[in-house]
């Protein structure tokens, strides 16, 4: 007899799951990235992540390797980091030097975050120029252009439901203060939502109906400090607690239909603990 499961589950297909994790990159600075450049490449690519998220092309003196190194294994790349004075000819120019790698442009950054009154005015404009350069030009009309990145529920309501058209919403679904499938009053980033996928996906319905969602910075604060943190509004845990927890929130995102989830970060940039999946005093 053919044996039956008691879960009423549909397996995905494994190649599917390991396309939607990501993690974000600083090889746009010249900090520690460039520091240990070899080192950190050998263990991008050993690592298996097929996407990247970083900033504006490189500028550094290893900047040919870092572009090399994504064309040879086919890394491709989410790129961001452009400021609100961010021309037609740069944009589009970042696809020439990155190796026609990028796979999704994203306008600024946390744009509520950056101290500006009119954010709102400002990255909405961004928006609808990057769509209609980035699907007016013939070399990247077929790579999607992701919304802003909104931090808090009161954020996207003044962002309003006249978002401009988009071909991915992006969230950063930080679970401050819970463990990866936990519903807390407080997670993430305070009392502004419940962590759950699903209260996310509201939020980009309620924005941009009908479009997919990607997490485009997600993960966990590993100092060494225990719970609960000395840093209102950031909880610390132990770097093996940290690792399981990345690990289960690609897993959960999946299960709840994300697209694809970033973690923040790969490498740490600084001799201080925080977000990285590998630290500069030698945890992984």
């Amino acid at each position: 007899a053919t044996p039956t499961s008691p879960y009423n589950e549909t397996p995905g297909q494994a190649d599917k799951f390991v396309d939607s994790i990501g993690v974000n990159t600083r090889w746009s600075g010249c900090g520690a990235y460039h520091a240990n450049v070899t080192a950190l490449q050998a263990l991008l690519v050993t690592s298996g992540v097929r996407h990247i998220r970083d900033g504006v092309a490189p500028t550094c003196s290893t900047s040919g390797t870092d572009v090399a190194l994504l064309k040879t294994y086919g890394i491709t790349v989410n790129q961001g980091g452009f400021k609100y004075d961010t021309t037609q000819s740069q944009l589009l120019a970042t696809q020439t030097t990155l190796n026609g790698m990028i796979d999704q442009f994203e306008p600024a950054n946390e744009p509520a975050l950056a101290g500006d009154p009119d954010w709102i005015a400002h990255i909405k404009a961004q928006t609808v120029d990057f769509y209609s350069w980035v699907h007016g030009n013939s070399s990247t009309s077929t790579i999607p252009v992701l919304g802003p990145s909104l931090t808090n529920r009161n954020d996207v309501i003044n962002y309003g439901a006249s978002a401009p058209t988009i071909d991915i919403c992006n969230q950063h679904n930080y679970n401050s203060d819970a463990y990866p499938e936990g519903t807390g009053a407080n997670a993430p980033m305070g009392p502004f939502r419940s962590y759950n996928p699903s209260s996310y996906q509201n939020e980009c319905q309620y924005m941009n109906p009908g479009t997919p969602m990607v997490s485009t910075e997600d993960g966990f604060f590993g100092g060494a400090t225990p719970f609960p943190s000395p840093t209102p509004g950031v909880t610390y845990t132990d770097q093996f607690t940290q690792m399981r927890y990345d690990t289960r929130t690609y897993f959960w995102q999946f299960y709840q239909g994300v697209k694809r989830t970033y973690n923040f970060g790969f490498y740490d940039i600084t001799a201080d603990t925080n977000f990285g999946s590998f630290s500069q005093n030698g945890w992984v």
